[in-house]
């Protein structure tokens, strides 16, 4: 009876700790919406083949300044793409840049409801009015909810993500095992950027 047991905890922890949605050939799209922006932009992200099985996530976006033009920016990911841990890298690119002031959406596996990872880094892009400075904050996950959208229709993994020293600026990410990130919304004050998976695209 305890070898049954221990065969079934361990199948459940391969189940869950190899996680990899971002798959080749995918492209995941999301729809980005900013509370001071008239404009709906655009944020792509992908797996990148580094060398051999290593992979990193690529992310790209798209911010327009006025009807006629937009702004590009892509940046890969500092960590590898891994059964044991999954990391976008922080958006950039106009507001986007806001982003930088909170630890990058992170999810590591097996995953359980309280667990909580320390970030701490400094912001290094220096567009950005954020250059230099050194950001200490962690995420938390905080429980599992229903979430819908036009890809996903599937409980997810809350996380909270939180900036030491500072009440007002935070976000929450949503972690589906087959899609990934598929909300991202975070809070600076009384303004928001909500990141919502969109659509898929098959190369």
């Amino acid at each position: 009876m305890k070898r049954i047991i221990k065969l079934i905890l361990a199948l459940l922890f391969v189940s869950c700790s190899e996680q990899t949605p971002y798959q080749d050939g995918v492209k995941y799209i999301y729809k980005v919406k900013y509370s001071k922006s008239e404009f709906e932009d655009i944020m792509t992200v992908e797996k990148t083949v580094v060398s051999g099985f290593a992979s990193k996530i690529l992310m790209e976006t798209e911010v327009r300044q006025d009807p006629g033009s937009s702004t590009g920016y892509s940046i890969e990911s500092n960590v590898a793409n891994s059964t044991q841990k999954i990391q976008l890298p922080h958006a950039l690119g106009e507001y986007l840049n806001l982003t930088n002031l909170l630890p990058p959406p992170t999810i590591e596996f097996p995953v359980t409801i309280g667990d909580s990872v320390y970030n701490e880094h400094t912001i290094d892009f220096k567009h950005s009015p954020y250059n230099g400075l050194n950001v200490e904050g962690y995420i938390k996950v905080i429980g599992r909810e229903m979430v819908k959208n036009r890809i996903a229709n599937d409980t997810c993994w809350v996380l909270k993500a939180q900036k030491y020293n500072t009440s007002d600026t935070s976000a929450t990410f949503y972690y589906n095992n087959k899609y990934g990130f598929v909300n991202l919304d975070y809070q600076f004050g009384t303004d928001y950027i909500s990141i919502t998976l969109d659509s898929l695209e098959i190369e």
